[in-house]
């Protein structure tokens, strides 16, 4: 719970009055609820991002493993050409 909505809710309870410097709840919701959607968005774009870097890094692993695999096969048959 937000702690203006606590305060309003507890000054309520205890019946005092008291004028809040602060926005009206209403509006300071609305603006709450409108900076958890924008967050919101922003968390799906950075896992969408992060899902990217991750099939991006699983090809790169690939492409070196195969990389090294050609090279042992390339330096294995040089070795054999001095051989002879």
């Amino acid at each position: 719970m937000p702690y203006d909505q606590w305060v309003m809710e507890r000054l309520k309870v205890i019946k005092l009055t008291f004028k809040s410097n602060s926005f009206p709840l209403e509006q300071s919701q609305s603006t709450k609820s409108e900076e958890v959607k924008i967050l919101k968005e922003e968390i799906e774009r950075m896992k969408m991002k992060s899902d990217k870097l991750i099939d991006d890094l699983q090809s790169l692993q690939q492409e070196c493993a195969s990389l090294r695999c050609d090279n042992k096969e390339k330096t294995r048959m040089y070795q054999e050409l001095f051989k002879k």
